[in-house]
Order: C-alpha cells, then sequence, then structure tokens
C-alpha cells in the first residue's frame, strides 16, 4: 500500500525478483488517490505486447497481477510517482504468459 499522495515528488521503484506462484503481487493506493499513466505488458509464450492506461479521474486504484495474464512474472518492472495531491504517476514493464489481460483495477480500494 502506498502512502497519500500529495505532489511530494516521491518515487518508488518496483522490481519482481520471484515469480507469484499463488495469490497476487499488489500495489495499491489509500483513500481517493488513484493511477495516471500506464503499463506495457510482454508476453513469454506469444509473440505479443499490450499497453493498458490509467486514465485520469478513470478510478484506477489498484495493480494486481496474478503471475500469469495479468503479469508479475520474474523481470517486471514498475515506477510510481506521487505527482500531485491524490494522484500516483504510473508506468513500467509488466511480464506475463500468453496474451496480456489488464492487471489495472478500480474500486479496490474504498
Amino acid at each position: 500500500t502506498l502512502p497519500a499522495a500529495t505532489g511530494s515528488g516521491c518515487t518508488f521503484r518496483l522490481l519482481v525478483t520471484l515469480t507469484n506462484t499463488s495469490n497476487d503481487h499488489s500495489v495499491v493506493v489509500v483513500g481517493n488517490d488513484e493511477f495516471v499513466g500506464g503499463l506495457i505488458s510482454i508476453g513469454t509464450t506469444a509473440d505479443q505486447a499490450d499497453a493498458f492506461t490509467a486514465a485520469p479521474a478513470g478510478g484506477v486504484d489498484a495493480i494486481q497481477m496474478n503471475g500469469t495474464t495479468e503479469g508479475g512474472l520474474l523481470g517486471t518492472y514498475i515506477i510510481v510517482q506521487d505527482i500531485a495531491a491524490d494522484t500516483w504517476g504510473l508506468s513500467g514493464t509488466v511480464i506475463s504468459t500468453d496474451a496480456s489481460a489488464t492487471m489495472l483495477a478500480a474500486g479496490v480500494v474504498s
């Protein structure tokens, strides 16, 4: 869970060093905070790359990687930066299996 976004410029660089085999690798915000930006997902078993976007006022409040199609495999690298009150900037590359599915979720934090 990230601290409340205030516009401080605080940056976290997240690297997956162990592929999860159960549960999720998750990054969530608090309160009314949300992510703005996007992630590129690269599949390991298919010639595929996808992009997933967290649009402003889109309500994306969690990144949930399941270790397969939603990413979270070894080498996944995500950067989040506190860019404004209630707003975390988001960028990075997610490694997934096969065709990618979105790892960005809205309505997780209540």
